[in-house]
């Protein structure tokens, strides 16, 4: 059993006068809806420089260069989609290291699940797995077991309702403790679960092999275009005017691009106090607050993982429980 909860957030910066709002991000690629457990589904927009392609005199042909910085799952998301939209611009990630095990979205395994009491997050999940199921690129790293939600503050009915709203056709109920027991051959027979809690079961969940998955999603980027260059950022880079123009790296190499996408997670509220601390409409203040909480593994004898392998996701909300 695990649990896992991490911050989430882009900063495009811009070259007009500061302005900061809040847009709706709806999934550009299935990888980004699978992070959404406990993050916040919004990128924080700086207006500094507007894209030149949203521009009444822009030309259809004009290319522009792109600096992603952060090659979690939102950074490789985002180069894989952009450079697939607009092949002849210059797409560039940047990270520390490709291959970090203590990065948040390189993980084992991870839930796939539009089981929100937020309809917004239900709503762009089920657009992205259709996607885990049809995409050649994702679908061999889908795996639909099921999901059991054991709760008893009312949440399972939450869910279900917006199901009910937004019509999805999905294999959801809700089962008595009874029930639930003696599904998946038995597995939760002895499992602590109060008689009269609200149990949702949904069919349709399922995880992903997340850390193989972000690699591949890397890899057709490259193949597509994308370069990946790994350097420690340790700044943004300015112009006079104040504008953002790129990143220095922590041997002063400057990097820049037309366009600038931070998408560093819990480390995008330091950058920016680093890169101008005197700027104080720059730093993300209290619009953005990284969360996290422990991640707890088990090590399972043979017998064990062979009886726990066609299980489902199991989570358990209550007064005596939290996440599971």
């Amino acid at each position: 059993m695990r649990g896992t909860c991490t911050a989430r957030a882009y900063l495009f910066l811009k070259k007009t006068p500061l302005t900061v709002y809040l847009q709706r991000l709806s999934p550009i690629t299935p990888l980004a809806p699978n992070y959404l457990q406990f993050s916040t589904m919004f990128r924080i927009i700086s207006a500094l420089r507007p894209d030149p392609r949203l521009l009444p005199a822009t030309k259809p042909h004009a290319c522009f260069s792109t600096l992603i910085v952060g090659a979690g799952v939102f950074g490789v998301s985002t180069a894989l989609q952009l450079i697939r939209k607009y092949p002849n611009d210059t797409i560039t990630l940047v990270d520390k290291s490709f291959s970090n095990k203590a990065s948040a979205s390189f993980d084992r395994s991870r839930a796939v699940r539009a089981d929100y009491t937020n309809i917004l997050y239900m709503e762009k999940t089920l657009e992205a797995v259709k996607l885990w199921k049809t995409d050649p690129l994702y679908r061999k790293f889908y795996h639909q077991s099921g999901l059991i939600w054991v709760d008893d503050k009312g949440i399972a009915k939450t869910i279900l309702d917006n199901y009910r709203r937004l019509g999805a056709d999905q294999k959801v109920r809700i089962a008595s403790a009874a029930e639930v027991k003696g599904l998946y051959g038995g597995m939760f027979a002895n499992a602590d679960i109060e008689d009269d809690a609200e149990i949702l079961v949904n069919e349709n969940s399922g995880w992903l092999d997340a850390a193989k998955c972000l690699e591949a999603t890397r890899t057709a980027a490259v193949n597509a275009g994308v370069e990946c260059v790994e350097a420690d950022v340790s700044t943004l880079a300015f112009d006079s005017t104040g504008g953002c123009i790129g990143i220095r790296t922590r041997e002063q190499k400057l990097i820049t691009a037309d366009r600038i996408v931070l998408a560093i997670g819990a480390q995008l509220a330091k950058l920016l106090v680093d890169s101008d601390p005197d700027r104080i409409e720059l730093h993300a203040g209290n619009r953005l607050i990284a969360a996290a909480i422990t991640s707890t593994k088990i090590i399972c004898s043979p017998e064990e993982a062979e009886r726990f392998r066609g299980g489902p996701l199991f989570y358990h909300y209550g007064t005596r429980n939290s996440h599971g």
